[in-house]
């Protein structure tokens, strides 16, 4: 095991103990992909889980970054992509596509209709 892998280990360890500061170095390194793969769903689920717990630093990161990076575009591709927006009827939610010209067609027309005034079959 080296170094990587025991600074990795240690720090879930401390994350499963309830450290505010080991979830947000955990996140970095997730973030980075350092001593572990790269993954940005699981770094925004640590720097939540540290702001969660206290930790000023992340709380400013997610204030910066408010989806993970890469969920927009595992949505896109059909994959699942971890963690949700927090709200699902959340404006920030919304596509900027939509949000620029509600008159352009999305691919989620048809569940914006209310269902009872879709044409019949």
């Amino acid at each position: 095991m080296g170094v990587e892998d025991r600074v990795v280990s240690f720090l879930k360890e401390r994350v499963e103990d309830g450290s505010a500061d080991a979830a947000f170095d955990l996140a970095k390194r997730y973030e980075e992909g350092k001593g572990v793969t790269a993954d940005p769903v699981e770094a925004h689920r640590l720097y939540k889980l540290s702001a969660e717990r206290g930790n000023e630093e992340a709380t400013t990161w997610l204030a910066e970054h408010p989806e993970p990076e890469g969920a927009a575009k595992a949505a896109a591709d059909g994959q699942p992509a971890g963690e949700k927006p927090e709200a699902a009827g959340d404006e920030a939610a919304a596509t900027p596509a939509a949000k620029a010209d509600p008159a352009a067609p999305s691919e989620d027309a048809a569940l914006a209709v209310p269902a009872e005034t879709q044409p019949k079959p």
